[in-house]
């Protein structure tokens, strides 16, 4: 059988130009794309796994006495893609229109039910981060505010009807009668078009989980979210051979899905606690506290420990 390759591509552009007064700008642009065929553990259901990722990335550095700058504005585009690979190949059972599923030996054959697939996202990214020298101690600190819009939709069963059997001696005798012609010279059984379907499953023609329009789909939309994030940090050199770091930051994101909604009562009534109200975390607080230990006073030895709280 004959399957798409691996392929990776990637692409990667700076400009750095010197500014005035020891600061510097520059731009960076990113792009990233692959493709590998995958079968999820579907046997002759195959498909094409994609991936695009484009980034423009404008830095700024700059210091101002003990006062270093340092200033970020990204864009991030990404895009994964799932397409069909099975029809049109020379995989068994391809082309049947549907996709044959023998519950219990594994055969699994025709157009993937995975497919086809979107998943889109954007980031919109600005951060700043400083630091200051304080005789022994380097004080460091920054903000940041995200953007991210995400969306897309999985249009299960969308390419084809899943037709599930059983393998059971009674649906075998009823295969034996089929009127297709067996495979490798057995009989009418060996072929999987004589077996009786027991479930077809067929896709909605939909695919999309929210009814919000966002990066070019009509509906599927998530977010967006606002991320929210400071951080404060101070590096202590208590001793020439003995530095203690110790710092906090906050972390918050407005567009957790469906945290607007209420709690549903008739849903926990079943099941305890799947009905509960979406939980909005605004008390992201992340500690961080770490040493680094020279010993000897040699440098040759280091001992590093720490220990944080991270979102």
């Amino acid at each position: 059988a004959s399957l798409e390759g691996v392929r990776d591509n990637q692409l990667m552009g700076r400009l750095d130009y010197t500014l005035p007064h020891n600061a510097r700008l520059f731009y960076r642009f990113n792009y990233f794309s692959n493709s590998l065929p995958s079968d999820f553990g579907l046997g002759y259901s195959v498909y094409s796994n994609k991936d695009i990722t484009r980034s423009h990335l404008v830095g700024l550095d700059f210091s101002s006495g003990t006062f270093t700058h340092a200033v970020r504005f990204s864009f991030l585009k990404f895009q994964n893609q799932i397409v069909d690979t099975t029809v049109g190949s020379d995989l068994p059972f391809a082309d049947t229109g549907v996709t044959l599923d023998a519950l219990g030996n594994g055969l699994y054959t025709g157009p993937s039910p995975l497919a086809p697939q979107s998943t889109p996202q954007r980031n919109l990214q600005i951060k700043y981060d400083g630091s200051k020298a304080i005789r022994s101690h380097i004080l460091r600190y920054g903000v940041s505010f995200n953007n991210i819009q995400g969306g897309g939709f999985a249009s299960f069963y969308g390419t084809a009807p899943r037709i599930s059997w059983n393998q059971t001696d009674a649906n075998a005798a009823f295969a034996a009668t089929g009127p297709y012609p067996g495979l490798n010279g057995g009989g009418p059984e060996t072929n999987p078009l004589n077996w009786p379907a027991e479930r077809v499953r067929y896709g909605n023609g939909q695919g999309f989980s929210t009814l919000e329009p966002a990066l070019g789909f009509p509906a599927g939309g998530l977010g967006p979210d606002h991320r929210f994030a400071f951080y404060v940090g101070d590096s202590w050199k208590v001793k020439p051979n003995f530095t203690v770091t110790v710092g906090v930051r906050y972390d918050h994101d407005t567009g957790r899905t469906d945290s607007d909604l209420p709690a549903d009562p008739a849903i926990n009534a079943q099941f305890p606690g799947w009905g509960n109200r979406v939980n909005q975390p605004n008390t992201n607080f992340a500690p961080q506290l770490g040493i680094a230990w020279d010993p000897a006073k040699n440098g040759k030895t280091v001992v590093r420990a720490g220990i944080g709280l991270y979102y």
